[in-house]
């Protein structure tokens, strides 16, 4: 068994997490890394928040940096809630614990995201596809992002749908209760989740970067996270 520090990384809606397996080789030999399947397509359902934390509970069961890329940052951000023993620092990239805008709170607009939903159940292969475009929108590199997403999309299914719901669910409460570290990444060409949150998060922004940023700026985007943890002190808690 290695003596590094565990990290598990998790992956975002419609994405399987094996987009993210060659970023994960851009750290050094500093972690073991490990990537996920959301629970929830390994058991072919939509679980409930705590059905879903006591899952990721039985791979996580000791002080462990957890990154999670937009939605599976928000399902990370319930287990850090509901696990906080198990969460030694938490990374979000492209995450907004509140994806649906509301008052003052910048993200999709409802209308915008809804109407996406009942697309999704129209025609949910073509609404996929419009998807990953929307993820690279705004890289220096969109057609090879694009090639690189859609070559890496989970197959269409009644239960994607049901996970795009999660996105409505309100996590800012329990982000602003955690005990852990939590280190927010955003990119500055985002079509998802807009700059605007910087006014109400502690924010680092990764230049030249759509959403799929560990894809445009590998490296940059490792660097913040090691500067980070060391910075934290949190290679102590691991």
């Amino acid at each position: 068994m290695s003596n590094s520090p565990r990290m598990i990384v998790m992956s975002g809606w419609g994405v399987k997490p094996q987009l993210l397996e060659p970023w994960c080789q851009v750290f050094d030999a500093t972690f073991d890394i490990e990537v996920l399947e959301w629970p929830d397509l390994m058991e072919g359902r939509r679980l409930s928040i705590r059905e879903r934390a006591d899952r990721l509970a039985l791979h996580i069961t000791s002080p462990t940096v957890c990154v999670g890329w937009s939605l599976g940052g928000e399902f990370l951000i319930d287990f850090a809630h509901h696990y906080p023993e198990c969460v030694s620092g938490l990374v979000l990239l492209g995450t907004n614990p509140s994806f649906v805008a509301s008052g003052n709170w910048p993200g999709m607009d409802a209308a915008v995201f809804h109407q996406f939903v009942d697309q999704y159940q129209e025609n949910p292969s073509k609404t996929m596809q419009r998807f990953a475009s929307l993820q690279v929108s705004g890289s220096h590199d969109p057609r090879a992002r694009l090639r690189c997403v859609k070559s890496h999309l989970e197959k269409a299914s009644p239960l994607l749908g049901e996970l795009l719901l999660e996105l409505t669910i309100d996590r800012r409460l329990p982000l602003g209760s955690l005990r852990c570290p939590v280190l927010h990444l955003l990119a500055d060409h985002d079509e998802l989740v807009p700059n605007a949150l910087s006014r109400h998060l502690n924010t680092e922004f990764v230049e030249a970067a759509s959403h799929v940023m560990f894809l445009d700026q590998p490296t940059k985007c490792a660097a913040l996270i090691s500067t980070w943890l060391q910075h934290e002190g949190v290679f102590e808690a691991c």
